[in-house]
């Protein structure tokens, strides 16, 4: 299937353009953030063996999670004030400039050929794509080969791999982002994890050349996907904001050039739309939203941001994308502005329809990103979209 010719060209999605080797750690370490090694903590590893891999993959490569694998539709959003409250209808031509379009991608270098991930890149620049958001939790699996010689032989591999890969996108004009997540990372006994990517994502930068670099950290955890979320998910807001929160400390922590930004996926309903409405955590009771903005807000730049899942087929009316994203418009303003808002769509085969562009097509889709581009525009933590994922989008390329 291809993309239907002409329909992102009257769209004119303009890329913005920013640009990353060898990076292994001794044979019985993990690289760290500060270009050393720690050692693994093999007893921990065993100790934990009762909860199944860290992550699991499908038999094309994708991380296979915590059902249901699709967050919440969510509730029927509601509408409050938007920074531009008449949308402008018609799509005419668009240009990008100062904003992104990033695609989701979960298929792995591990496991799907080189040549299948990076064919398609040329058509998603040429629609206005401008970043990969590929998901390296592979790392984590790594980290656990309780041979050195096999870990520092995997490691070596897959930098190679990934060197490949992101010459390639930016030969292409596209960045790369470091896509990771898997809803138990929360969880007290296993948020370990993320330390192990960022501080491997660190070390691969320090020896990356400008084209083959990593972009950002794009954390994609949504515990709400977990079973306990129905009876926990005020505990669950906690694990999760405490990962956010060391995320965003050892971000800060870090020297200028080493500051890599982040992105947070949240789903829309966080807002405060439903439960939990709000959770008091580092003494500030507000909606998990809310709090999420507020620790990105770490005085490093500006360049953090939340990728909002508003998963709409439309964009009017109390259930559309507009009204979805209009509270953490709000929030951010609210913040000063410096924390970005990603409005990320869906494309793919989804249950249940109104949340996908699956059957309305690439037309509609672009029309929708041309309409919450004129609504949202003007607002300074306006960063423009993110779209799950690349695989589902190829079809229309």
């Amino acid at each position: 299937m291809r993309w239907r010719e002409g329909c992102f060209t009257a769209v004119g999605i303009v890329a913005i353009e920013t640009a990353i080797v060898a990076s292994t750690g001794a044979a019985n370490a993990i690289p760290t953030g500060l270009g050393q090694t720690k050692p693994v903590a093999q007893t921990a590893i065993a100790s934990r063996a009762h909860l199944g891999p860290v992550v699991s993959t499908d038999a094309a490569g994708k991380v296979v999670r915590a059902k249901p694998v699709k967050p919440s539709p969510g509730p029927t959003a509601t509408p409050t004030a938007t920074p531009n409250p008449a949308p402008i209808e018609g799509s005419g031509a668009m240009s990008t400039e100062g904003e992104g379009l990033t695609a989701y991608e979960w298929r792995r270098l591990n496991k799907t050929p080189m040549a299948t991930l990076t064919e398609s890149f040329d058509s998603f620049r040429a629609m206005g794509g401008t970043a990969v958001a590929l998901d390296i939790s592979y790392v984590v699996d790594i980290s656990e080969i309780a041979d050195p010689t096999a870990r520092a032989a995997a490691y070596a591999t897959y930098t190679a791999n990934l060197k490949q890969y992101t010459q390639t996108a930016t030969t292409a004009g596209l960045k790369v982002e470091a896509l990771f997540g898997d809803p138990r990372w929360v969880l007290p006994d296993i948020k370990y994890v993320i330390p192990i990517i960022t501080d491997w994502v660190s070390s691969y930068n320090a020896a990356a050349t400008p084209a083959t670099r990593l972009v950002r950290l794009h954390a994609d955890l949504e515990p709400w996907s977990l079973p306990s979320w129905s009876n926990k998910s005020t505990e669950l807001t906690d694990n999760w904001l405490t990962v956010v929160a060391l995320m965003t400390a050892d971000q800060a922590e870090a020297s200028k050039p080493d500051q890599i930004p982040i992105t947070i996926d949240v789903a829309f309903w966080l807002d405060g739309t439903t439960t939990p409405k709000a959770v008091a955590f580092q003494g500030i009771t507000a909606s998990p939203t809310a709090h999420v903005i507020r620790l990105l807000d770490n005085k490093t730049g500006g360049q953090n941001a939340i990728s909002v899942m508003a998963y709409r087929d439309t964009t009017g009316g109390p259930d559309g994308s507009i009204a979805a994203v209009a509270g953490e418009f709000t929030f951010a303003a609210a913040q000063g502005g410096d924390v970005g808002v990603i409005i990320a769509q869906e494309v793919g085969d989804a249950s249940p329809s109104r949340i996908t562009f699956f059957q309305e097509g690439p037309a509609a889709f672009a029309d929708a990103l041309t309409t919450l581009r004129a609504t949202y525009e003007s607002a300074p933590a306006y960063r423009g979209f993110a779209v799950d994922d690349m695989a589902s989008l190829r079809r229309w390329l």
